[in-house]
């Protein structure tokens, strides 16, 4: 049962998530504003709003004016869910590191589907990520507090000076700084496992693209996703060290 309800919050949340996207850096108020269609501006019934159900009922067009809707809708708030749910079976109690964890990955996410629409990750949700990490070290873990802030300063080292070497041109200094709360969140060594795990599909995805002509050499590709996938693959396997 309880499985059920938090997947049912994640996808609440992945739609609220899609609110934030939509709207950050837009002049748009994200808080105390109806959802509106971003095609004729027509203000949103609330069963119009029901995560995933309202995008397949309405087959993936707006009710008033029937443009075809973005499929990140459901993809976010699927993503979202499935995010809850993994971190929940991780746990299975609501302790203080459960709801700590869920923040942290739901801005990382948020940072991560904004990368991929615009290839910026956004200060508020990196830094948000990174204040949360630090919290839960000095809160839950004190007597490994300094050794995780070194393991994120060294892959925030490392990220830096790929920015360099690259000319800011492959790693952005986002990256670097999201890495840095990664690091310090995971600890050593699931933030090395980590970083393997990201650099791993984002050249299995570069491969991909090239292979079939969807990319090319020098097409930019935003690596926040593959930061945060890769990362979050080793927050959940049962490798050493913290949460």
């Amino acid at each position: 049962m309880e499985e059920i309800i938090v997947f049912i919050f994640g996808l609440i949340l992945g739609s609220f998530a899609n609110l934030i996207i939509f709207r950050l850096h837009t002049g748009e108020k994200i808080l105390f504003a109806r959802s509106k269609c971003l095609n004729c501006r027509k203000t949103l019934k609330w069963f119009e709003l029901i995560p995933v159900a309202s995008f397949i009922f309405q087959k993936g067009r707006c009710r008033n004016c029937e443009t075809r809707l973005s499929l990140q809708y459901p993809a976010v708030e699927l993503l979202s869910g499935l995010l809850f749910l993994f971190i929940w079976l991780k746990f299975l109690t609501y302790s203080p590191e459960f709801f700590f964890s869920l923040a942290f990955w739901f801005f990382l996410l948020l940072a991560s589907i904004y990368d991929l629409k615009h290839q910026i990750l956004p200060e508020e949700f990196i830094l948000s990520a990174l204040i949360l990490a630090i919290s839960a070290k000095f809160f839950f873990f004190k007597d490994i507090f300094f050794p995780s802030f070194a393991t994120g300063f060294a892959i925030f080292a490392f990220f830096v000076l790929l920015w360099f070497i690259t000319k800011k041109q492959g790693i952005g200094f986002g990256d670097a700084k999201m890495a840095l709360a990664l690091g310090i969140f995971l600890g050593f060594p699931k933030a090395v496992f980590g970083l393997i795990f990201s650099f791993w599909l984002g050249a299995l995805v570069g491969i991909y693209l090239i292979l079939f002509k969807k990319a090319g050499m020098k097409t930019p590709i935003p690596f926040g996703p593959f930061l945060f996938l890769g990362n979050f693959i080793a927050f959940i396997l049962n490798l050493p060290v913290v949460f």
